[in-house]
């Protein structure tokens, strides 16, 4: 029905996440750095794994310890308070450190990254919550006429399948329980009058 060409590509949804793998666990007899420091007084660190890494000796704030070919190490002290010697290949990441700390020493940490992600479990359970009560026409129940401003049905799907193009949209886009969940939320007429399928938005820009 549209009058759009054929649609752009889908593009790869996958994102390329950071990879820590490099954060490798070194369990030895370590002894401080020989090469020295650069930096007498290190800068402030805020991830809160700083608080259970071991102070290099001549320094006064707990920071990654420098080898001499450069490579930045995080010296678990808990481990040295029970004798032992462990350290972590430091290099921006700290899943690793914080994974070892659980585990080790049963001690919770929790970096930005999990902060982030409890706050969108939050927010995703606060819009669950929303949508499963009874604020919500079940769909059979609802009719187009239902709101005052009437939406029509065939401007809309134009509208959508552009939307689709521009984006570089799968067709399956329209299938997402997230994606109907936002437009229901927003319109819940608009709901009913959307496509349901990917075959059905593949056959509207045809």
């Amino acid at each position: 029905m549209s009058s759009i060409g054929d649609p752009v590509s889908t593009l790869d949804n996958a994102i390329n996440h950071l990879d820590d793998s490099d954060l490798n666990a070194a369990t030895s007899s370590i002894a401080p750095s020989s090469s020295p420091s650069t930096d007498s007084f290190p800068r402030q660190t805020t991830s809160p794994i700083w608080k259970y890494c071991r102070i290099e000796e001549g320094k006064t704030l707990p920071a990654a310890w420098v080898d001499s070919n450069g490579r930045k190490w995080w010296h678990c002290q808990p481990c040295f308070n029970k004798k032992r010697e462990k350290r972590y290949n430091y290099s921006g990441g700290s899943s690793t450190i914080i994974d070892h700390l659980r585990k080790e020493h049963r001690i919770m940490v929790f970096g930005r990254q999990d902060d982030r992600r409890a706050t969108t479990q939050s927010r995703l359970g606060d819009i669950t919550t929303f949508m499963t009560n009874n604020t919500l026409v079940p769909s059979k129940k609802r009719k187009a006429t239902a709101e005052g401003d009437v939406l029509d049905q065939a401007t809309l799907r134009e509208l959508y399948c552009r939307y689709t193009v521009a984006c570089s949209l799968p067709f399956a886009h329209v299938e997402q329980p997230a994606f109907r969940d936002f437009i229901r939320y927003l319109r819940p007429v608009a709901d009913d009058l959307l496509p349901r399928s990917a075959n059905t938005v593949k056959a509207d820009l045809q």
